[in-house]
């Protein structure tokens, strides 16, 4: 069977298990030949135990089964989170949908994928740990510079790919878009035991981590409907609603208030405000008025 078509069947099995509250094999057939991938014919005992030995390989998702012989996934709070698995697993699930749809693709549209182009032979490096040299062109210069980086960690965000690493100059954050080549070097390098990207992420908004900005108790008041959006995306993971009155919400979030925040404040325009700390208001404030008089 074409690989294609595995990873179809495979997505499918998946979400089918992570969607219920555990399921028998016999429910999972009864909803699998109703699909197009099936031609109509059941998943027999043996193909299907195969099938999630495949899943668990390739996804890192652990199907077992409990009570009543219901399959569930054991491991199933990567998909909650902002994992490999759960970014792996909502793309080919996208992709399924979409080639399902190819009669209607002229009213679907998508966002253009982010610059990849570097990122086979950083994660090559990553593997061996391995030193890298790139030459990177910082915004607003006009020259590019070479830099010895050791490649800590990978992360996508708005569709960019970042490079987070450790330099002469401690650990630094390299955008894909700014290097202009990558050179794999035989020094090997270690990274610290204790160090984790998510440890690094877990009080940031989204990839910046300004080390003169600690972690600190916000509050924003969300007016109108941007409780819903608040609601349905969280601001941050430490995201927890205090007091609510009159057309408004009030939440509390534990983070770095780093310039990205700022600018997503910024461009929630009248439906966000800050309630706490003085010093972001104070800050945000700020910008706002520095806005308004470039209209004026």
């Amino acid at each position: 069977m074409k690989t294609s078509i595995l990873f179809r069947q495979y997505i499918w099995i998946i979400n089918k298990i992570y969607h219920s509250n555990g399921i028998t094999l016999a429910d999972i057939n009864k909803e699998w030949v109703k699909t197009d991938m099936s031609d109509g014919i059941e998943f027999n005992r043996n193909t299907f135990r195969r099938h999630l030995n495949d899943i668990e390989y390739m996804f890192g998702l652990i199907v077992e089964t409990g009570k009543g012989y219901r399959y569930y996934i054991k491991n199933s709070s990567v998909l909650k989170e902002d994992s490999v698995q759960n970014w792996l697993l909502s793309t080919l699930s996208v992709n399924n949908i979409i080639t399902e749809s190819m009669s209607i693709q002229n009213r679907i549209f998508m966002e253009s994928i982010p610059e990849v182009s570097h990122l086979e032979k950083l994660v090559e490096s990553m593997k061996e740990n391995l030193r890298v040299v790139i030459s990177y062109k910082k915004y607003g210069s006009t020259e590019s510079s070479e830099r010895v980086i050791e490649p800590y960690f990978l992360k996508l965000h708005k569709r960019r790919w970042y490079i987070m690493a450790n330099t002469k100059d401690g650990h630094r954050l390299f955008s894909f878009d700014r290097i202009g080549k990558v050179v794999i070097t035989e020094e090997k390098y270690r990274i610290p035991d204790d160090f984790t990207p998510k440890d690094y992420f877990e009080d940031c908004f989204g990839v910046m981590r300004d080390e003169r900005k600690p972690s600190q108790r916000i509050v924003l008041r969300a007016l109108g409907n941007e409780k819903h959006y608040m609601e349905d995306l969280p601001v941050h993971q430490s995201q927890k609603r205090i007091g609510e009155g009159d057309g408004y919400v009030d939440y509390e979030i534990f983070m770095r208030p780093t310039s990205d925040f700022i600018g997503y404040i910024l461009s929630r325009g009248t439906w966000l405000k800050v309630l706490s700390p003085q010093s972001l208001i104070d800050e945000v404030k700020l910008m706002h008025q520095k806005a308004a008089k470039m209209y004026s």
